[in-house]
């Protein structure tokens, strides 16, 4: 099916919303409800898209707690350990952080590319279970 240049451009541009954060997040809330109705392309990939930065949110989340709990924990033992615990707990933190990132920017991107060339597209391991969400 052809898609139109509008379908392909905000099919796009949708993914690459993630490099905004909490506006981009917006902004696709606001392209789901508008879009969903008109085009099923445009809202599969806002839906993709949203979901791809509300997981990243909860991991973001979880580590900051994990890791963050670790560092005010280490500090607490008021020890050269208690130092080294909390500056490792930092920055394994901060590597897993950084990883998740750049994994999710390059998921981002290839999606982006996918709907800028009108394919469809689904981000592997939640993909499917993503699409399956408000139907």
């Amino acid at each position: 099916m052809e898609r139109t240049s509008e379908e392909k451009t905000l099919g796009g541009l949708t993914h690459l919303a993630i490099f905004f954060g909490w506006l981009g997040l917006i902004a696709n809330v606001v392209l789901y409800i508008i879009y969903r109705p008109k085009s099923q392309f445009v809202g599969g990939h806002v839906k993709q898209a949203l979901g791809l930065q509300m997981l990243l949110l909860v991991i973001h989340a979880l580590l900051a707690l994990l890791f963050g709990a670790g560092v005010v924990g280490g500090i607490g033992l008021g020890s050269t350990i208690g130092l080294g615990a909390a500056v490792g707990a930092t920055l394994l933190g901060g590597l897993l952080g950084l990883v998740i990132a750049v994994g999710a920017i390059v998921l981002a991107i290839i999606a982006a590319i996918k709907g800028f060339q009108g394919q469809e597209h689904r981000h592997p391991i939640v993909g499917n279970w993503i699409a399956g969400l408000g139907n």
